[in-house]
């Protein structure tokens, strides 16, 4: 996932922060199953109610796009 050598202390815990976030607005389990239903970025922001980037960062984290 992440190693704490290749970030100052603040930014991987401001990394880790983003992505605990990230975990709990887009759980893996729904994203996995929206995503096999809908496959479009835009509608997906919407359904979790997030921001487009946001919403692409985590279909990328979970190597889904």
């Amino acid at each position: 996932m992440f190693r704490k050598r290749d970030y100052e202390t603040g930014a991987f815990n401001e990394l880790l922060a983003d992505y605990f976030a990230g975990s709990i607005l887009m759980p893996r389990k729904w994203v996995e199953e929206k995503w096999s239903e809908v496959k479009n970025l835009r509608r997906m922001a919407e359904i979790f109610d997030v921001e487009k980037p946001l919403m692409w960062i985590r279909l990328r984290e979970m190597d889904l796009i």
